[in-house]
C-alpha cells in the first residue's frame, strides 16, 4: 500500500497548497481545498479544536489503523465492480437495499471508511511513508485555529490509500459515496477520477446547504424538491454531469404506511426534536447552526400556546439519543421544565418517527431531515427558524411555513388546523414536495410493502 499512500499524500499536499475558495468560478481543486481546510469534521470530538496535541493523537490512531486487522468491508456474491462507501456498519442492510433499489445495480462490496487502513502486503513500510506528512500536520495543529481539520488529514490519507489499493485490486469502477458531507469527500472524488473510477454522491434528504453545498461527482442524487431549489441557488459549487432523482434514503421502509393516507387525530401537535441539548451535553462537535436556541424558543412558545389552547394535544417525538436508557429520565425532565403542568406524552418508543407521521395533525420542528420526510409523505408541518440563517433559501416555498415569533406560530397553527393536508400544500405552494406529485415515484408505495 506504500505506492498508493505516496500517491494520496502527493494529492493531499497539492490540495492543501491550493488557495481555498467556495466561489462559483473556483476550480475543482480550490473547492476541494475549501472543504478540506474549512469544513468541520464530524469524526473528532468537540474538544479537538482546542487540543494542541490532536495531530499527534490522530497520527497515533493512523499508525494503529495501519497495523489493524479489523474488518472494514462486507462482500456480496456478485462481481459487479460497484462499491458502496459509508462511515460504519450501522444500517448496512438498509443502505445497501436503498442504493440497489434506487439505482437498479447490485453492490459488490460495502466499505466502512472509519475502519479502513491496514493492508497485509503494505504494513511494514507504510508508517515510514506516512511519517513526514503526519509530522508536519501534527506540528501545524499546535498553533492552528483549524487543528481538527489538519489532524484529520492524517487519518484521511491512510483511508484514501487503502481505498485506492482495494479498488485497483478488485476492479471497482463505480463508487456510491454515502458520506459526501465528510470534509475529504471531494478530495476523494479527485483521487478516484485519476483512477477512472466513477463517483456517485448520495447526500441525505436534508438541506444541501448544511454540509453539501460543495459537491463534486460524476453523478449527484437529489431526493426532494428543495434540492433542486438549492442547486439553482448555489449553482456551480454543485458540480456533476448528471443529477438523478431518488426517494429519501429511508422511504422504502415507511412509505407503504401512507398508501391510504391515514388521517391524524384533530387538534394534535407533534414536536420533533433535533436533540440539540443532549448533543451538547455529550460533547459533540458544533455544526455551525444555533439549533439549541431555536429549539429553546419553540418549546417556550409551544408551552404558551398550549396553555391558551388546552383542547390541543402535544406529542413529543424525542431524538433517538434522548430515548437512550441512560438519558430518558433527564429527557423527560428537560421537556417538563418547559411545559410544566401542561399534559404531554412521548411518541411510542417502538415506532420509528417516519412510521408515525399520521399520529399528529401538525408537526413543529426546527431543523432536521424529518422535515423533508414528513413533507414527502404529505402531512402538515411548520418550521421554526429563529436562529438558523439561510434556511430556507430565498424564494423557496418553504418560507411560507416558517415562523420566527410566537405570534406567527400561533397564526400558522390556527390557520392550519381547520384545513386538509391537500389544502395546506396548495395554499403554501408545496405541491411537488409529496411523493405522489412526482411521476418518477408513481407506484413507490405499492412496491415497498
Amino acid at each position: 500500500m506504500r505506492n498508493e499512500l505516496r500517491q494520496v499524500i502527493r494529492l493531499f499536499r497539492e490540495v492543501l497548497a491550493t488557495e481555498p475558495s467556495d466561489a462559483q468560478g473556483a476550480s475543482d481543486m480550490s473547492l476541494a481545498a475549501y472543504c478540506l481546510k474549512e469544513h468541520m469534521s464530524f469524526r473528532l470530538p468537540g474538544g479537538a479544536s482546542t487540543d494542541p496535541w490532536i495531530g499527534f493523537r490522530c497520527w497515533f490512531r493512523a499508525t494503529k489503523r495501519l497495523k489493524s486487522s479489523q474488518v472494514c468491508l462486507q462482500h456480496s456474491l456478485q462481481k459487479t465492480g460497484i462499491a458502496l462507501l459509508n462511515s460504519s456498519f450501522a444500517n448496512e442492510k438498509l443502505v445497501v437495499d436503498y442504493i440497489e433499489r434506487s439505482s437498479g445495480q447490485s453492490v459488490e462490496v460495502y466499505i466502512a471508511k472509519d475502519f479502513c487502513g491496514s493492508h497485509p502486503t503494505g504494513r511494514k513500510g507504510s508508517w515510514r511513508t506516512l511519517f513526514a506528512f503526519a509530522l508536519i500536520q501534527s506540528i501545524r495543529c499546535i498553533g492552528s485555529g483549524k487543528r481538527a481539520n489538519h489532524a484529520q488529514t492524517i487519518l484521511e490519507v491512510v483511508e484514501h490509500a487503502w481505498l485506492l489499493r482495494y479498488f485497483k485490486e478488485h476492479n471497482i469502477h463505480h463508487v456510491y459515496d454515502f458520506i459526501p458531507y465528510e470534509k475529504d469527500g471531494n478530495t476523494l472524488t479527485l483521487l478516484l477520477r485519476k483512477a477512472d473510477i466513477r463517483v456517485t454522491k448520495v447526500p441525505s434528504s436534508g438541506p444541501l446547504a448544511t454540509h453539501n453545498r460543495i459537491l463534486i461527482g460524476d453523478e449527484i442524487i437529489f431526493s426532494g424538491a428543495y434540492h433542486y431549489e438549492e442547486k439553482a441557488f448555489f449553482g456551480e459549487t454543485i458540480r456533476s454531469q448528471l443529477i438523478s432523482f431518488w426517494p429519501p434514503e429511508r422511504a422504502f421502509t415507511y412509505i407503504h404506511h401512507y398508501v391510504l393516507r391515514p388521517q391524524p387525530p384533530e387538534g394534535t401537535i407533534g414536536y420533533y426534536s433535533h436533540g440539540e441539548w443532549i448533543r451538547r451535553a455529550q460533547g459533540h462537535a458544533e455544526h455551525g447552526l444555533d439549533v439549541l436556541q431555536t429549539e429553546d424558543q419553540i418549546l417556550r412558545d409551544l408551552a404558551r400556546y398550549l396553555k391558551s389552547n388546552p383542547d390541543r394535544k402535544l406529542i413529543v417525538f424525542p431524538h433517538p439519543r434522548e430515548r437512550h436508557s441512560n438519558w430518558i429520565d433527564q429527557t423527560y425532565a428537560h421537556y417538563q421544565s418547559y411545559l410544566g403542568e401542561i399534559p404531554f406524552h412521548f411518541a411510542p418508543s417502538d415506532v420509528l418517527t417516519p412510521h408515525a407521521f399520521h399520529l399528529v395533525d401538525i408537526a413543529v420542528v426546527s431543523y432536521s431531515s424529518i422535515i423533508f420526510e414528513r413533507l414527502f409523505c404529505g402531512y402538515k408541518i411548520i418550521l421554526g427558524n429563529h436562529t438558523i440563517p439561510g434556511f430556507p433559501i430565498a424564494g423557496s416555498p418553504l418560507s411560507s411555513i416558517c415562523f420566527k415569533s410566537f405570534d406567527k406560530m400561533e397564526q400558522m397553527l390556527d390557520q392550519s388546523f381547520p384545513i386538509s393536508a391537500d389544502q395546506f400544500y396548495e395554499i403554501n405552494g408545496l405541491v411537488g414536495y409529496r411523493y405522489f406529485d412526482h411521476p418518477e415515484l408513481k407506484g413507490i408505495s405499492h412496491s415497498s410493502e
